[in-house]
């Protein structure tokens, strides 16, 4: 199950927009400023008897695009890519977590 919320950007940019996504265990916050379209990947995984962890983050921009490993072995392991495909702000991914496998792709956000 994929779930998706927009947040206000904790940032003071009016600029930046930040989203969360939640897929299985993983839980993916992407900020976007949208003026110089530079991004911010922070990726969590809640583990059973350890709790949240933060287990990738980066820094990119989505003109070039960013693919990302995310990985807490033995419980996840795969990867995410952020990248535009025309306008639209697309998120990749295909992990293995928790004995199940996630795959697919979901359109974050339409840019103007």
């Amino acid at each position: 199950m994929v779930t998706f919320s927009s947040m206000l950007s904790k940032a003071t940019d009016e600029n930046a927009k930040t989203y969360k996504i939640v897929i299985g265990p993983i839980e993916i916050d992407i900020t976007i400023d949208l003026k110089n379209l530079r991004i911010v990947i922070e990726v969590y995984a809640k583990i059973p008897f350890v709790g949240k962890v933060q287990i990738a983050k980066t820094v990119g921009n989505l003109r070039d695009g960013v693919t990302l490993t995310i990985g807490y072995p033995p419980f996840i392991g795969g990867s995410l890519t952020l990248k535009l495909d025309g306008k639209n702000v697309v998120l990749g991914y295909s992990f293995d977590a928790l004995g199940f496998h996630y795959e697919g792709s979901k359109v974050i956000i339409t840019l103007p």
